[in-house]
């Protein structure tokens, strides 16, 4: 699929050579157009449209125009030596890049408050007054959404209507029809008024039909819309072309300008990374809700012994947040256990992105190649928040898988005993590390130091298992939403919901990371093996598995891993396609 795609480009490349004005007015009228609207969608919907407002978007997409054009003139003559289509092709690269990394940019913006994105509605209201004996007064109509109110005079009466002195009468016996047409905005109220006698009213609202006898209360009726999936499409295909031009002026400025200078500009990219994903994290609005209350609570239960069971033999990273927020009290640090809340994390997605960091270039991908793998592990941080607390036990299995991996590719072994006892105090989870450390080996044979130090792990790992269930008393399972691990609580995992987030949670780095899994390593191949079945089988019996943290250890040990194989695999490919220079070179420096 890849090849059949980079061959489609080079055919185009090909035809367009010959109209590369017409083509290159094209791509920047695309790209200018792509961050106008993405920047009305984002900032500027909650501004009506006027003919001044409309002069200023035009000159700000000519300056656009001017300034995507001299950038792109710029990058093709000091990095690709005046080939524009080789340009082109790179510039294409990086948006299939963004397209991967678009589940991450999720949710997009949720019901759009222009009326240009917004639902079309249509509202019909039929009313019957049964038997009077003379005309009925329409008394009063009001629908509202946002800051509009209309009135029955904003609707359309059908012909058994009478106007008389500004007043709707409706005749004795009939049954008469009000019609309204138009943008709505997301939450919507229809109110119909009380007649003077008992009368029949059905109200049908984009093909929802109600009925409903009109006495002495009014009728109240509420609606929300719907996103429309034309927006959603927008929304998406300009984020994407926004997202993969940038890449591409990222890239190719670190090429032109940087070559020398790539270990400090990784050591930045980490840091604000880090910094960025923290500062996200404590603004989450579900994470942000709990840290005062639940979180608190949460970390005092395992502490005094009390905490279900099996967040109570979690114990490592409580005793560590509990002795640091002991230290910060003693200093009177405002606020200690928060404080240290903050602390404790700014260090864990440092130590995170660090050794994801070390572990691709471990696996042999070039420095570039492993910059595109921070964009996914960043990702992967940012969308692990749902139905989440800071969750700080889950941070450390991930940090301690990671370490240990590279203790695997280094070959270092005799660490394995050491890190796996800290790592059975984290969480039970870790009890996968002896088996990833066995994996790895090409054969048991002649293995005996390292299968040793690998019985050795497993050994710790049962005996602090039972020991922390022996030394704290039984408590109550934890019940996940009510729902028992097993057949039930499978049954919800599979729902459209909780996959839904998976999605968003993984991307599409899997799918391609699947596609190119001949070309894994041998230990990529068996890091597969020892961590994935289990790993999914577990939590989707045992697990919510919409708390997508709990994915972080397979996400970052493999999947992220079997996509840059990807990258780099059809990176050598469409370069013997094309007889030149990869689109992916800028990536191998």
């Amino acid at each position: 699929m890849p090849a059949l795609f980079y061959l489609f480009l080079e055919k185009t490349t090909r035809v367009l050579k010959e109209k590369y004005f017409l083509f290159y007015g094209i791509v920047v009228t695309v790209l200018s157009l792509s961050f106008i609207v993405l920047l009305y969608i984002r900032f500027f919907q909650p501004y009506s449209l006027s003919f001044k407002r409309s002069i200023f978007a035009g000159g700000v997409f000519v300056g656009l125009i001017f300034v995507i054009s001299a950038t792109i003139h710029f990058i093709v003559i000091r990095r690709y030596s005046n080939n524009f289509f080789q340009g082109f092709k790179s510039l294409g690269t990086y948006m299939f890049l963004a397209f991967v990394l678009s589940p991450f940019l999720w949710p997009i913006p949720h019901y759009p408050i222009s009326p240009i994105f917004q639902r079309a509605s249509n509202l019909q209201i039929s009313i019957d007054v049964g038997k009077s004996s003379e005309p009925i007064q329409l008394k009063g109509i009001w629908l509202r959404f946002g800051q509009e109110n209309h009135s029955y005079k904003d609707f359309q009466f059908s012909s058994n209507w009478i106007l008389e002195s500004d007043k709707y009468l409706l005749r004795p016996n009939s049954q008469g029809k009000l019609t309204w047409q138009g943008k709505i905005g997301e939450h919507a109220t229809l109110y119909i008024f009380p007649l003077d006698t008992q009368s029949k009213v059905t109200v049908l609202w984009d093909e929802e039909e109600g009925k409903y006898l009109l006495g002495d209360k009014t009728i109240t009726i509420q609606k929300k819309s719907s996103t429309s999936i034309y927006y959603y499409a927008i929304t998406s295909i300009v984020t994407i072309i926004c997202l993969g031009f940038l890449l591409f002026l990222l890239s190719s400025y670190l090429d032109i300008y940087q070559r020398s200078k790539y270990e400090q500009i990784i050591i930045i990219i980490l840091v604000c990374l880090s910094l960025y994903t923290v500062y996200a994290q404590f603004n989450n609005y579900e994470i942000k809700g709990r840290l005062y209350t639940l979180q608190l609570s949460r970390h005092n239960a395992v502490i005094a012994g009390t905490s279900p069971n099996p967040w109570q033999y979690r114990v490592l990273a409580e005793w560590i947040i509990e002795g640091i927020s002991k230290i910060a009290s003693s200093v009177e640090v405002r606020e200690p256990y928060v404080s240290t809340f903050v602390l404790v994390r700014i260090i864990q997605n440092a130590v995170i992105f660090t050794l994801a960091h070390w572990y691709f270039r471990e696996l042999g991908f070039p420095n570039r190649i492993n910059a595109v793998g921070m964009l996914f592990v960043s990702g992967s941080l940012l969308n692990s928040f749902f139905q989440s607390d800071l969750s700080f036990n889950t941070y450390f299995d991930l940090i301690f898988y990671l370490t240990a991996v590279l203790l695997i590719l280094r070959d270092s072994f005799s660490w394995l005993p050491i890190l796996t006892l800290f790592a059975s105090l984290n969480r039970e989870t870790s009890g996968l590390i002896p088996l990833l450390a066995l994996l790895s080996l090409p054969t048991i044979q002649k293995q005996g130091k390292r299968f040793a130090f690998i019985a050795l792990s497993f050994v710790i790992w049962l005996g602090i298992f039972l020991y922390l269930r022996i030394y704290y008393p039984p408590n109550e399972l934890m019940i996940p939403h009510g729902i028992y691990p097993g057949i039930p609580l499978l049954k919800y995992n599979l729902s459209i919901g909780s996959l839904q987030v998976l999605i968003r949670f993984f991307s599409f780095a899997p799918v391609f990371g699947i596609i190119s899994y001949k070309h894994w390593t041998f230990t990529l191949k068996r890091f597969f093996i020892a961590i994935i079945p289990v790993w999914i089988l577990i939590h989707f019996v045992g697990s919510v598995v919409s708390e997508s943290r709990l994915f972080l250890v397979p996400q970052f040990l493999i999947l992220i891993p079997a996509f840059l194989t990807f990258i780099q695999k059809y990176l050598s490919e469409y370069s013997a396609l094309t007889n030149g220079a990869s689109c992916f070179e800028l990536l191998d420096k």
